[in-house]
């Protein structure tokens, strides 16, 4: 073994077993002084392909040398290092500013790791009979790279080196740039041990990981560090199919139980919070403590981290030592900052430390919301959020509320307890250790997993004693009687409520079987009886078939019931007759003893206290109650005022997921929220679109059409289609609306809520539920109607009945007193008018497309026109007046002047489309060379001078109507969380308004006002949006490129007359125009290119579509469909 002769001043990378250094150095800073400390090499592109080959070459000899020979040098590199630990533990304090103590300990640590790895083995599995032999051998997998953090530089890289070399794999280490100096020492040491290209270490910047990880010719790659990275690192390395191994980071938290030695505990809990200031992995990160002693607790850990003394690495008093790196200390200071500006309670506030390094004193967050950033984020720093519980379903999903890794601990005085809370966390990798004293904890380590595990109670368990075999039973109140085998029939006339069990007395024989009420069961068996029923297809005979099930003891005594009931087995109570079996088989049921059945929480449980916690989902469902339940009051009341989370997800459980998948969409807060939600979310509209028994109810339908209403946009890229965000997303949202809507529309089929649309009173259901129905009909009418005129497609459904005519009063669940300056059902009303306003322009207009386009040549449609502006007006007198609340307000007068631009703009795109043929020379079919200099204008004599003037005036006042309604609307309360189909509509006039003024609408200062109120729009866009991913951000991008000039919408800079040479040659093109035409009109036209520059036509692949010359069709789909759905608006 050669003698270790170490320089720890001077610093290589190794490749093929040689010190080399680089033209180009780099240095890392002591944190505690925050002065330079030793040159490194930088590795150059070069040096990774050295270093890769040298490995490759190693590996051949090295994993064919003997399993024994390799423990030997491993054993020899120990026994080199073993004489410089306190050398290291120098290194250690300089590069990482850790306390000696910290430092110390992990230089010793290092021992342990050979011990640990040098006894493990991997022997051969042999399974052989008479005919065959198995044999499985764990064989190395070639290059390793193992990419290390600056938290503990020594540790994590021989960690990942031992398991290597014992295997037989050669290995490449790449250290942080913050923390080299250790790694490349340790690697230096080994090379007097080990093969040239066995272990190699490069050091630089952050080039050489990447070139690791994406080189063909390294077969595993093993990472320590952040989960961003991590991320990364897995998809780049997915590209060769590299084995990789994650080691993330961790928001780690820490359960107290009331029954813990408080002076004790505390000590420990703050100890293992602060440790290194808190920059490792598996330090707790979030304290949850019981409320009944949480004030004495808190006292006593702030007591305990006031005695910790922050100063140098090098003091022996040192107990917390600076922040490691630059980039870490702004980090947490912004996070303190943040904790400051959010009005949060300090147990422990942090202070300014003078001079220099990175020096942050630990500090204590006093019981901040859930939701808060100090919480949801990994700190690895010294700030802890301190918080309260009181329920441990509660806080179990609070500590399992994070996508982050985990080092969960629990500290209970009883053991079991413990042993028990831990079992419940997800993606477990037991690991006890349990600490002396009165406290006992049970430390779980394990990866990063989103995906939390079911949670599974005992019904025999529960802390009031109930004996329950079904959740519903529970919730409900009702004692869960079991029933005998009779399957497809409804037993739910066996539940007993308690309380109308201890109420109602026993019922005799005495008291039932004359008068009265015998006459009055006789007439209830005649309505009924299944047999009764009509049968008109296959599914009524599959509804007597269960009824008959169900009913079978009230079944009447016909000529054949011997030989019927014959073909089934005779049960104690079939065997009785009259009236004694049907009032006795409640009873004989009721005195078996049901059997404990292990119940299962459903997933909306499980996403309500297993994931979120109850009160993250109490402030959700505020939040949906605040923001946006005004603009589609779909969701009951009951719902979003309840009190009891849990009870909600067993009786609503897609609806109330719907809601929590809304309110999080459009908050930064709840990111990771929002991906739960949407997870779930997706699972059940699995089972909506199979129509599973479970989702035969109106709360699906609710659900459905809220979720159209409020597509959640950041989680539509798919595996399949990763890259389709944000580029032609507007268009998915509306296809996804659709496509959810038309779920809706069969969804009330099944269930005939259509039959509500003619006032039918549906036998046995509440009026609560009826109100329901006909509510959730109607919108699914108003919704079907909408997005089929949006999209241009048929309508999914037939609607209420047109003789049916729908006032306020019809819908008492919307006329609350509450809920009196909404005027919700007065509103609801008037949409529904205008609805059917838009339905008749839709199917007398674009009913279908040779009858469009026969209008359009003959120019009748302007009856039809005046018919539409007669309605309209009367429309405007009978609720013009009407004070709503201002969503509501503002949301109905941007669909009104919609449907008027709707209707109007018929006249405006029929002038182009004759203009555009009229204008072609009979029988040629030629493209022109050249053509005017400028788009034609359809108005050269003005607007009034033509036959649809009138029409077309009202279009422009009606697209200028809603652009002004919008900017006159509070962009962040309001534009912010309106649907998305509002959105559609502000922009659809914003296109018109374009195309209108293209086409010589707009003349002098007009044009300057237009141009003026959409810049001011788009403003209001920008103000709305919260992030580049909101709809409005993204509508607001697509409309600068089309209005603003390049300078601000960063298009390529084009020229005034370039832009209209374009546009003549665009238009001579694809309509064939004449040179001459007599549409040009230079001296009349105001080209608003001539002020504004237009970006550059590109290549997409999409059908079709000339601005200039457009097939007819409606604007909206143009808009959604070609416009919005680009990188670039086409011209």
């Amino acid at each position: 073994m050669a003698e270790s002769t170490l320089n720890f001043e001077n610093f290589f990378n190794i490749i093929k077993g040689e010190c080399q250094t680089s033209d180009t150095t780099t240095f890392s800073v002591d944190p505690s002084t925050e002065s330079r400390l030793w040159d490194v090499p930088v590795a150059t592109k070069q040096d990774v392909e050295d270093a890769v080959r040298s490995a490759n070459e190693a590996f051949k000899s090295w994993s064919t040398t003997p399993f024994g020979e390799r423990v030997d040098k491993i054993l020899q590199w120990k026994h080199l290092y073993e004489p410089h630990i306190e050398d290291f533990t120098k290194l250690l304090i300089a590069e990482c500013g850790k306390p000696r103590p910290v430092a110390a300990g992990e230089a010793k640590e290092i021992l342990a790791l050979f011990d640990h790895n040098v006894q493990l083995r991997m022997p051969e599995e042999r399974i052989e009979d008479d005919t065959r032999i198995a044999i499985t051998r764990h064989v190395p997998v070639g290059v390793v790279a193992a990419i290390c953090p600056w938290n503990f530089p020594l540790v994590l890289s021989v960690g990942k080196i031992l398991p290597a070399l014992l295997t037989g794999c050669s290995i490449i280490v790449k250290p942080s740039p913050f923390t080299p100096y250790s790694a490349l020492k340790m690697v230096e040491l080994a090379q007097k041990v080990f093969p040239p290209g066995v272990v190699q270490i490069i050091g630089g910047d952050d080039s050489i990981g990447p070139a690791l990880v994406q080189h063909p010719d390294i077969s595993k790659v093993t990472f320590t560090g952040s989960s961003a990275t991590g991320k990364r690192i897995m998809a780049s390395a997915a590209a060769t199919l590299k084995r990789v191994t994650l080691e993330l980071g961790g928001n780690d938290p820490a359960i107290v139980y009331p029954d813990v030695d408080i002076e004790k505990t505390a000590p420990e809990v703050a100890q293992g919070c602060f440790v290194f200031c808190g920059q490792v992995c598996v330090a707790t990160k979030r304290v949850y403590v019981h409320e009944s002693i949480y004030e004495p607790f808190l006292k006593s850990m702030v007591d305990a981290v006031s005695r910790m003394e922050v100063g140098k690495a090098d003091s022996p008093s040192t107990t917390m030592g600076p922040m490691q790196n630059k980039m870490q200390y702004e980090k947490v200071q912004d996070l303190v900052a943040d904790s400051k500006a959010q009005g949060y309670k300090f147990a422990l506030a942090p202070h300014p430390i003078e001079g220099e390094g990175y020096y942050i004193s630990p500090s204590i967050v006093d019981n901040p919301p859930p939701t808060a950033r100090i919480v949801m984020e990994e700190q690895f720093g010294p700030i802890v959020p301190v918080l309260k519980w009181s329920d441990e379903r509660d806080v179990i999903a609070a500590a399992n509320g994070t996508t982050s890794g985990l080092g969960a601990s629990v500290w209970s005085a009883d053991v079991s307890r413990a042993e028990r809370v831990v079992k419940i966390f997800v993606s477990i990798v037991p690991a006890s250790d349990v600490v002396s004293g009165n406290s006992s904890v049970i430390r779980e380590l394990y990866d990063a997993s989103p995906s939390p595990s079911s949670l599974t109670f005992s019904r025999s368990n529960l802390s009031d004693g109930t004996r329950s075999s079904c959740i519903q039973c529970l919730r409900a109140g009702n004692e869960c009687i079991l029933a005998g085998s009779r399957r497809g029939g409804d037993f739910s006339r066996f539940r007993r409520s308690h309380r109308e069990q201890s109420s109602t007395p026993a019922l005799s024989r005495a008291n039932i079987g004359h008068g009265q009420h015998e006459q009055s069961r006789d007439d209830e068996k005649v309505i009924d009886d299944p047999i009764y029923a009509e049968l008109t297809n296959p599914g009524d005979a599959l509804q007597i078939l269960a009824q008959l099930a169900a009913n079978d003891s009230r079944v009447p005594n016909h000529p054949n019931d011997s030989t019927t009931f014959g073909h089934f087995p005779a049960t104690p109570s079939a065997k009785q007759s009259g009236t004694d079996t049907a009032f006795n088989m409640g009873s004989q049921i009721e005195s078996t003893q049901p059997p404990v059945l292990q119940s299962t929480l459903s997933e909306t449980e499980t996403l309500v206290i297993g994931v979120l916690g109850t009160d993250t989902v109490g402030r959700l469902i505020h939040h949906y109650a605040a923001n946006y339940h005004t603009f589609c009051p779909l969701a009951p009341k009951q719902l979003l005022a309840t009190t009891d989370p849990r009870g909600a997800a067993v009786d609503e459980p897609f609806l109330l997921t719907v809601l929590l998948t809304i309110a999080s969409k459009d908050e930064p807060a709840y990111k990771d929220i929002h991906q739960h939600c949407w997870k779930y979310l997706k699972r059940h509209l699995l089972d909506i679109l199979l129509a599973t028994p479970s989702t035969l109810r109106v709360g699906s339908v609710e659900g459905l059409l809220l979720l159209a209403e409020w597509v959640p946009y950041m989680q539509l890229e798919t595996c399949s289609y990763p890259n389709m965000f944000p580029r032609n997303l507007s268009a998915v949202e509306d296809n996804m609306a659709w496509s959810l809507i038309g779920q809706a529309v069969r969804h009330s089929y099944l269930l005939r809520l259509d039959k509500a649309s003619f006032r039918e009173t549906a036998i046995g259901e509440s009026q609560e539920l009826e109100n329901r129905n006909l509510l959730a009909w109607i919108f699914v009418y108003i919704s079907d109607r909408q997005i089929s005129v949006r999209m241009g497609q048929s309508f999914w459904s037939r609607g209420p009945s047109l003789s049916t005519n729908f006032t306020a009063n019809d819908f008492p669940s919307l006329r609350l007193r509450a809920d009196a300056e909404h005027k919700y059902a007065h509103v609801l009303q008037a949409t529904i008018e205008l609805t059917q306003l838009l339905h008749n322009v839709h199917d007398t207009l674009y009913s279908c497309k040779e009858r469009t386009t026969q209008m359009v040549r003959r120019g009748d449609y302007n009856r039809y026109l005046d018919d539409f502006r007669h309605s309209m007006s009367a429309w405007k007198d009978r609720w013009d007046g009407l004070e709503a609340s201002p969503k509501l307000n503002c949301t109905l007068h941007i669909f009104k002047e919609y449907v008027r631009l709707y209707a109007n703009s018929f006249a405006f795109q029929s002038l182009l489309s004759r203009a555009a043929h009229h204008t072609r020379p009979a029988g040629e079919n030629r493209t022109a060379t050249s053509g005017p200099r400028g788009a034609p204008s359809l108005f050269p004599r003005g607007i009034m001078s033509t036959a649809e003037g009138a029409y077309v005036l009202e279009a422009v006042d009606a697209a200028r109507g809603i652009l002004t309604i919008t900017v006159q609307t509070s962009s962040q309360a309001q534009i912010r969380y309106m649907p998305f189909r509002f959105y559609v509509y502000t922009v659809y006039s914003a296109v018109f308004l374009y195309k209108a003024d293209v086409f010589g609408t707009f003349v002098g200062t007009e044009h300057t006002e237009v141009a003026n109120l959409v810049q001011h729009f788009i403003q209001v866009l920008e103000e709305a949006a919260i992030s580049d991913c909101h709809i409005a951000s993204r509508f607001a991008s697509l409309l600068k490129r089309m209005w603003l000039p390049d300078g601000q919408c960063h298009s390529p800079k084009r020229t005034a007359s370039s832009a209209a040479a374009n546009h003549a040659n665009v238009l001579s093109q694809h309509c064939e125009l004449p040179q001459n035409t007599e549409l040009l009109d230079d001296g009349i036209r105001h080209d608003f290119a001539s002020s504004m520059q237009v970006p550059e036509p590109i290549q997409i692949s999409t059908p079709y579509f000339n601005l200039f010359c457009p097939e007819f069709s409606t604007l909206e789909s143009e808009l959604v469909e070609y416009g919005l759905g680009s990188p670039d608006f086409p011209l």
